[in-house]
């Protein structure tokens, strides 16, 4: 159906599995599916990712839905057209996925490739045609959700596989990771200089791969904290980090 500049299609997700688009004209609902099985309150993988958005003129845009299905006891993911809700795939994934990361190098067609990382440090791409697309190498940081350990690793394929090397770990021992957030991937990092007396140029460098982790405890007298550290996301530095006491959430970031 023709849209007006001014209109947008809003996605949202509910908690059991209900996806729906909204006219953001005047609210009302274009469409809508119920996916049996799904349980977003306590599922880790659960994820909508845009693959390819409606800038593409020559393509289809196209949402990916990620979830646990409680039915089948295995991760689902839906690729469906968020303008008219056709479903395009669906598929279940292998039971030991662990996590799951959007890359933000697009293939010729202009689709984000999705990283599948399993238990045992496996990483398969979907589609698997995207691999000419990847970056011969690049950095990612994953988040083991039952011990809140948060590793940096790197992700070679300049062979035409891919593989993970270890580089850095993070324990954060009586805390809860609540998010890591590095910078979007659209954004542009601008390092300003200044002009100095011998006409030399001295840079204030911004780093790009900086990245905030949030994470919340309790002390020894039971009073609840928050830690915030700033982490360069490729070598695992620390760069700055504080200690808030007595604060209660929810919490939300924002780093640009």
């Amino acid at each position: 159906m023709p849209w007006l500049p001014s209109n947008k299609v809003i996605v949202a997700v509910t908690a059991n599995g209900n996806v729906f688009a909204l006219d953001s004209k005047d609210g009302s609902i274009l469409w809508k599916h119920f996916f049996a099985g799904a349980n977003l309150d306590s599922d880790n993988l659960a994820k909508l990712l845009v693959q390819r958005s409606s800038d593409h003129f020559n393509f289809d845009p196209r949402f990916v839905f990620v979830f646990s299905n409680t039915n089948t006891g295995l991760p689902t993911m839906i690729t469906f057209n968020p303008l008219t809700g056709d479903v395009i795939d669906s598929k279940a994934l292998s039971k030991d996925v662990a996590q799951i990361i959007q890359l933000h190098h697009a293939t010729n067609d202009d689709l984000k490739p999705i990283l599948l990382l399993h238990k045992d440090q496996r990483a398969v791409l979907e589609p698997e045609s995207a691999m000419a697309s990847v970056a011969p190498m690049s950095f990612i940081v994953t988040l083991d959700s039952e011990t809140g350990l948060i590793r940096g690793q790197k992700l070679d394929s300049a062979k035409g596989q891919l593989k993970l090397t270890p580089l850095w770990t993070l324990a954060n021992p009586g805390t809860k990771v609540l998010n890591i957030e590095g910078k979007p991937s659209d954004e542009t990092v601008h390092s300003q200089g200044r002009v100095m007396a011998d006409r030399s140029v001295l840079f204030k460098y911004i780093n790009p791969n900086l990245g905030l982790i949030l994470s919340e405890g309790n002390d020894a007298a039971g009073k609840p904290f928050i830690n915030v550290y700033l982490v360069d996301l490729v070598t695992g530095k620390i760069v700055f980090s504080a200690n808030h006491k007595r604060v209660h959430g929810p919490y939300h970031v924002v780093h640009s």
